[in-house]
């Protein structure tokens, strides 16, 4: 992920985060989410509402996708 805010470029891998311990991940998310949210918002005036579906406890790659499909709630501005 790329976004820009006030003229900086912010890159965040959001692909691999294996080096995240369990006790951290949720910080992690919602530093990423944050500057996610900034940077689109700096650039476009679109602002992001998000909607959380939990996975954690959903291990098959496969019944994630079924549910995120199911969830219906991806969507772009």
């Amino acid at each position: 992920m790329k976004t820009a805010q006030r003229g900086i470029g912010i890159s965040r891998s959001l692909q691999n985060k294996n080096g995240v311990s369990a006790k951290n991940i949720d910080k992690e998310i919602d530093r990423i989410q944050k500057d996610f949210t900034q940077g689109v918002r700096a650039k476009t005036n679109c602002k992001i509402e998000w909607a959380v579906l939990n996975l954690s406890r959903i291990t098959d790659k496969t019944e994630q996708l079924e549910r995120i499909k199911k969830w219906g709630k991806l969507k772009v501005c």
